[in-house]
């Protein structure tokens, strides 16, 4: 009995770490692997019918983490739960002592060479024809 457990529901891994959001479960995972492989090899047609699948298991799992808040206490929990749903958990806390003027100065520091010195005139190069040699035009452009 296993073995056509096996053969026809055949077992697959699939892993999920912190990085993503709360509604990527396994299934969707899975999915969104199902529609690259269809997408590199060319099978649009197949690989949009998988992304409305994926999109309504996104819209259930949003809708099953929102199911509990009472919406009678006013939009503010809500609110607070759709922004923990869509939050990223890898963004770093905005609480930096860094402001932009000593970003802007530190860059403008490092990037500065103080043994600079600026290039000289250029010389003036004599134009030649496509012949390799002076022609009258030329010449008269660079006597005038």
């Amino acid at each position: 009995m296993r073995k056509w457990m096996d053969e026809y529901y055949p077992v697959r891994t699939v892993t999920t770490t912190s990085r993503e959001p709360a509604f990527v479960t396994p299934d969707i995972k899975h999915l969104l692997r199902r529609k690259s492989r269809l997408m590199h090899a060319g099978r649009i047609e197949e690989a949009s019918a998988v992304a409305a699948r994926i999109g309504i298991a996104i819209a259930k799992a949003n809708r099953r983490e929102l199911n509990d808040v009472n919406s009678s206490l006013g939009t503010k929990a809500l609110w607070q739960r759709v922004n923990k749903i869509i939050e990223n958990p890898n963004e770093s806390e905005s609480g930096s002592k860094v402001t932009s003027e000593e970003l802007n100065s530190h860059y403008a520091n490092i990037s500065t060479d103080s043994s600079y010195v600026p290039p000289g005139k250029a010389l003036q190069l004599i134009p030649m024809c496509h012949l390799s040699q002076r022609c009258s035009r030329c010449f008269r452009s660079l006597t005038a």
